[in-house]
Formats: structure tokens, C-alpha cells, sequence
């Protein structure tokens, strides 16, 4: 898309808007919250076209999140989402399992290695003094 937010931060707001739809229920709290998300600066005309779409048909949440290619829109998208099934007060069964998945998913692709960094140690025999 030439215009607009990048995709990544674009499929971060389709898998947000995704998991409000996780309990097959929509209060009037979680419209109000995806309308004012289809308010923020950048997003083209046609990514509020998608969302608007996204509002009334539910998308797959593992799918929509696995779209999601920087780091910090994963992050981020953990903590829109929180926001987003709180925002009827009641953070039912569904979502929590849910969230709990994606928070699987996002343990799965985590580079641990890269995170500590290597640190050249050899486990070696200890001898048992």
C-alpha cells in the first residue's frame, strides 16, 4: 500500500481487531474502541475500508497475528489487545485462552540465542569436592 501505515503495524491492528471477536461476542464498548481506532493518523483509505470489514466479519487471531513483522508491533499489538477486551470489563474465558495462544505463538518465534547472546561457556564435569 502506498499510502498508509506499514503492514506490519496494519496486520497488528486487523489481529487486535481479530481477538475482540475471540468470545463470538461485541459489546458497544469494543465498537466504540475499534471506531476510534479507525481514527488514527495514517491509516489509508483503504486500510480503514479493511478494518471497517475487519469490525464485521471476524478474522482468524493466529493468522492475523503471525502477519506481523516488527518486533515492536508485536509488542505493542500484546498491549492494545489487553486494552481492547477490557474495554467491556469483562475479559471472558475465550479471549484469556485466546491471548494465551498468541502469547505461545510469540514465545515460538522468539530468538532466544540472540536475545542472552552466546556466551561461550561449555558445561564441563564438576568434580565433587
Amino acid at each position: 500500500m502506498a499510502v498508509g501505515v506499514s503492514e506490519s503495524e496494519f496486520n497488528m491492528w486487523r489481529a487486535v481487531f481479530a481477538v475482540v471477536h475471540a468470545d463470538s461476542t461485541i459489546t458497544n464498548a469494543e465498537i466504540r474502541f475499534m471506531a476510534e481506532a479507525l481514527e488514527r493518523p495514517g491509516l489509508s483509505p483503504a486500510q480503514k475500508h479493511v478494518l471497517e470489514e475487519d469490525i464485521r466479519t471476524p478474522k482468524d487471531c493466529v493468522e492475523m497475528f503471525r502477519s506481523i513483522d516488527e518486533p515492536e508491533h508485536r509488542a505493542e499489538f500484546f498491549r492494545l489487545a489487553r486494552k481492547f477486551v477490557w474495554a467491556d470489563g469483562d475479559y471472558a474465558a475465550a479471549e484469556q485462552a485466546m491471548m494465551q495462544k498468541l502469547f505461545g505463538e510469540q514465545a515460538r518465534t522468539v530468538d532466544f540465542e540472540r536475545l542472552i547472546g552466546r556466551t561461550g561457556l561449555e558445561l564441563e564435569d564438576f568434580d565433587e569436592r
